[in-house]
């Protein structure tokens, strides 16, 4: 059996490291999940010191790029809440949450509530290929 994942996997930016002016919604980058039957959405934060903060985030899908919509939690691995960075507690955390809908357009948004401070990343990791290796 194979214990190559290199081969199997693709990863692409949602949202490059950020430190948020204010709170609201933080974008994230369309991606195309052409070839790929499975997507895991990676939740970084670096240094946070406010307590009075959470960074929840929102998954989104649709099959044109224009016309996402929030995912319904049948289709999460995993919950939008459980994957949110809260305070200082969530300082330098890692948390993930995973799409299994048929759409192929997804995203992942983050909703900064609190006050605005720390620095936050989203990357999507791509899997379960429909023709390996993936490129």
């Amino acid at each position: 059996m194979s214990k190559d994942i290199h081969n199997a996997i693709a990863v692409a930016r949602v949202i490059s490291p950020i430190s948020p002016a204010a709170t609201g919604v933080i974008a994230g980058q369309v991606i195309d999940m052409a070839n790929f039957n499975s997507c895991e959405f990676v939740i970084q934060s670096g240094a946070q010191t406010t307590g009075g903060i959470t960074v929840t985030p929102v998954v989104k899908s649709g099959s044109a790029t224009g016309a996402l919509s929030a995912v319904a939690d049948t289709k999460l691995l995993g919950t939008e809440a459980a994957a949110a960075l809260d305070g200082a507690a969530g300082a330098n955390g890692v948390t993930k949450i995973g799409y299994v809908g048929n759409d192929r357009y997804v995203t992942c948004d983050l909703v900064v509530t609190g006050a605005a401070t720390g620095v936050y990343a989203v990357t999507a990791i791509k899997g379960s290929p429909r023709k390996a290796p993936a490129a």
